[in-house]
This record gives C-alpha cells, sequence and structure tokens, in this order.
C-alpha cells in the first residue's frame, strides 16, 4: 500500500467492506511500527501479494514502493527497529525466484517473521494503479492497495512474459492470483472451507459455473486503464472461466535445441 496524491476518481467501484465484513484491528503492533516509520518519511508504500488478499477476507508483510525510494524505504526501517536480513535459508524453489528480488527486513529479533520489501516494477504497478484505503494493521493509518483491475493485469503480464516452467516467478503470482479470484472475483468461502463428499465437490462446481457470467460482466465494468494488448482482456476472462489456465498461459515461446545426426568421419564413411 502506499501514501500519496492518487485519486480515487479513476479507481474501480471502492470495496465493499461494509458489505463483506472488515477485518479486524488486532494486529501484530510492529507491522503499525513499520509503516508509520514509512508514512512519516512520506515513502508511498504499496501492499501487495497475501496483504491484498488478506483484505478481502484472507488470513505475511510484502510491501512494494517507488523503484527510485527503495535505498531510502530500506534504511527508514533499519533505522527503526527493522533490520536489514539476507534471504531466509530455508527458502524453496518455489519462492525464491521472487524473494531474490525483494529486499527483507526482520520483523523481531528471532528473525522468524520478515518485512518483504519490493520495487514497484517487479510488480509491474505504478502508483497510479492504486487507490487510498485504510491499513490493515491499523484503521487509522492510510495507504495504497492496487485497483483490482490493475492488479489482475500486473499478473497476466507475468504470465504472459514468463515461460511455464519458470516456477521459482509464476507460483507466488499463481497463488496470489487464484487467491484473489477466489476471495474477490468470485466472493468465495474462506480458504480453510473444506468440502469432504463428492456431492458437496459437485454443488460447490455447480455454484461456481452459475456465477461466472455475473462475474464476466461485472469485470467488463472495471476500469482497465490503456492496455497495450486487448487480448490481455480475453486472457483475463479465460482465467476466469477456467483457472487451470493459470497454469500455461504464456506467450513465451521455449527454444528447443535442433538435434542434427552425427557426422560420420572418414574411416567411419567408407
Amino acid at each position: 500500500m502506499a501514501i500519496s496524491d492518487v485519486s480515487n476518481e479513476e479507481a474501480d467501484p471502492p470495496p465493499r467492506f461494509d458489505e463483506r465484513g472488515t477485518v479486524g484491528p488486532l494486529q501484530m503492533h510492529d507491522g503499525t511500527l513499520a509503516l508509520q516509520a514509512l508514512i512519516d518519511k512520506e515513502i508511498p508504500v504499496m501492499e501487495d501479494g497475501s496483504q491484498i488478499v488478506y483484505r478481502w477476507g484472507w488470513a505475511e508483510v510484502l510491501m512494494a514502493v517507488p523503484d527510485d525510494l527503495l535505498g531510502s524505504t530500506s534504511q527508514t526501517l533499519t533505522k527503526n527497529g527493522f533490520p536489514w536480513s539476507p534471504r531466509p535459508e530455508d527458502c524453496n524453489y518455489y519462492h525464491c525466484g521472487r524473494v531474490d528480488r525483494s529486499r527483507t527486513h526482520n520483523r523481531d529479533a528471532a528473525g522468524g517473521n520478515l518485512i518483504y520489501l519490493y520495487p514497484l516494477s517487479v510488480l509491474g504497478l505504478t502508483l497510479e494503479d492504486a487507490f487510498e484505503v485504510p491499513s490493515i494493521f491499523n484503521h487509522k493509518l492510510r495507504f495504497l492497495t492496487p485497483k483490482p483491475s490493475r492488479y489482475m493485469l500486473s499478473m497476466i503480464r507475468h504470465f504472459v512474459n514468463s515461460p511455464v516452467d519458470d516456477y521459482s516467478m509464476r507460483h507466488r503470482v499463481t497463488n496470489d492470483l487464484a487467491g484473489f479470484m477466489h476471495v474477490y472475483i468470485f466472493r468465495g468461502p474462506p480458504a480453510d472451507t473444506q468440502y469432504n463428499t463428492a456431492e458437496e465437490e459437485e454443488a460447490a462446481e455447480r455454484e461456481f459455473m452459475e456465477k461466472v457470467p455475473h462475474v464476466i460482466q461485472e469485470m467488463n465494468s472495471w476500469d482497465w486503464g490503456d492496455i497495450s494488448d486487448p487480448e490481455y482482456l480475453d486472457i483475463a476472462e479465460n482465467i476466469v472461466r477456467d483457472a487451470r489456465k493459470l497454469e500455461t498461459t504464456t506467450k513465451v515461446v521455449k527454444v528447443v535445441p535442433v538435434e542434427y545426426p552425427a557426422i560420420l568421419s572418414t574411416n567411419q564413411s567408407m
């Protein structure tokens, strides 16, 4: 999220917090202190990843700032008790590609909880793609969250421009978009909902299919901004209709080395 003069006039219809419920006020206070330190320095900070789906009803700190403010943001966190930390040693293959493009800071003395700080360019977003909202840590603090359409578009661009086997980069984005679709687009139940029988699975699938036409209609009303490739809207619709396309959507053609037949030596040919 970020503090800035971003106008709400260009934003999608504001999230219906009253209809969907607000996030409870009890949060780890260190997140509040970290955000307050950045706000005091007038640094624009945008929330990212699971914080966005948390806002829509999901239960990590990920932040994004303008690229040219990344260094000063990191210094501000360090001076306010959140020291820089090296990449976690237990970072697995499916997440490290994205983590390697962030700066990490400890949230506690044990280093068990981290703040992941990203430059906005890594997310494919700008401050103009966001609008001001209350912080999930403390509703008295204000910063930015991406407009739903721009958030979805940034992830589609990532899929289009990365090969399907680049799991270290795509895995996080796939999870984020799937979660966003579930909680925001489809207004789905909590993530821990269990379907224990085949009948429950079938009922959930029927409910999903019934929602699709309305969801597509609502998406068509969104302000998508200036889109460089109109095909992105078709991709967004296709992904909503069939989430399996999250695993296959790309425009990157993998080059397969050409294998030439072995050339016989003079002795072999005689």
